[in-house]
């Protein structure tokens, strides 16, 4: 990266600092609790406050800041067996508002609680945890395995969001630190530890063509899966207030990516893969947390015929694992509007201005 490449992340970051500080976001209850069917279950608890977010990273995000007073050890335990017990389900989220493993963040002796609390149950059989990729050591490991017992099987949810480093750390400023060896190193660790990483995957990064974000998407889950992550989890841009991204989005200069641009990500893939590629962040939104309701209402303007119905394949691929490969190509061979989009797309000239020039330009002014 060079020194003025530099320099514009910095000012995007303080940029950033700038838009979380007018917002100010904080959890608004000390967690929050979501299920999907009797199965499955997201506990979330807020923390001392996102480590990231006041540092500036991560263009599409508005930040956390901390709740005036974070669970206690006792509080968590008793949310954790009252949420539990409600459906019992065999599978639990943990997250937070920033990484579960920092403990600068999310205190140690509430995480020995909250799995703590989790291993007295024997109809529990997998606890995922969220938390930065960077936070993940041996000794975490150790400590989350010695909390849940030998019979609860754990996995990791990552942000990585892009494997080309110039998309990171330009397009998104998710971190100069965040390297793509340093990642390989945590999927090994998690793998040679009998644990599962789901890695979080982005459609849309800004200052990309259509092109180049089709092909960003495609090298990114592909590096994922070749080195060794278990699953997938595939997002468009959302747009946001109070964010970098949702800036750019008013003054013209980000158009939210385009749902076929996703499709043709996922159709980019065999049934094998497809399976480990899950959707997220694609459908309706909560209009006083998004500048708009929709994933792709690009796309819905300008292709209204065939929107609907590509968000129905969308969520008919998330319900059915099996079949993914087979309603893409359903959908893909009787959509006109695809097919038009899909032969355009490869006549797309090459941007030839290098990335971090057109990043400068882009923010240049905001």
């Amino acid at each position: 990266m060079s020194f003025e490449n530099n320099s514009t992340v910095e000012k995007v970051k303080e940029l950033n600092r700038k838009l979380r500080a007018r917002h100010g976001k904080t959890y608004r209850d000390k967690f929050t609790v979501h299920y999907k069917g009797d199965d499955f279950m997201q506990l979330a608890f807020a923390s001392k406050g996102c480590e990231s977010a006041k540092k500036g990273t991560c263009v599409m995000c508005n930040g956390f800041g901390p709740v005036k007073e974070v669970a206690s050890p006792e509080q968590v335990r008793q949310i954790t067996r009252e949420n539990y017990e409600k459906h019992y389900p065999r599978q639990v989220l943990l997250d937070t508002s920033g990484s579960v493993l920092n403990f600068d963040e999310y205190p140690k002796e509430n995480l020995e609680a909250v799995l703590g609390s989790l291993s007295e149950y024997k109809t529990l059989e997998k606890v995922f945890i969220e938390t930065h990729f960077q936070t993940i050591t041996q000794e975490k490991i150790d400590l989350v395995r010695k909390l849940l017992g030998s019979e609860i099987a754990v996995g990791f949810e990552l942000g990585f969001e892009s494997a080309q480093e110039d998309v990171r750390t330009l397009a998104i400023a998710k971190g100069e630190d965040l390297t793509n060896d340093a990642f390989k190193n945590t999927l090994k660790l998690i793998n040679n530890n009998n644990m599962t990483a789901t890695v979080n995957v982005l459609c849309g990064a800004p200052f990309l063509s259509e092109r180049e974000q089709f092909v960003d998407a495609v090298k990114s889950i592909k590096f994922c899966f070749e080195n060794g992550a278990d699953d997938v989890v595939f997002f468009p841009v959302n747009i946001r207030p109070n964010t970098v991204i949702g800036e750019l989005y008013k003054t013209g200069k980000y158009p939210q990516p385009s749902i076929w641009t996703y499709l043709a990500v996922l159709g980019a893939f065999d049934q094998k893969h497809l399976a480990r590629i899950h959707p997220a962040w694609y459908g309706n939104k909560d209009t006083s947390e998004y500048v708009d309701d929709k994933g792709f209402t690009e796309a819905k303007s300008i292709m209204p015929r065939d929107y609907e119905k590509a968000i129905g394949v969308i969520s008919e691929y998330s319900a059915n694992p099996n079949q993914r490969r087979k309603i893409l190509t359903n959908f893909m061979e009787t959509s006109s509007e695809y097919q038009v989009w899909r032969g355009k797309l490869g006549h797309i000239p090459k941007n030839e201005i290098p990335l971090g020039k057109r990043v400068e330009e882009g923010y240049n002014g905001l």
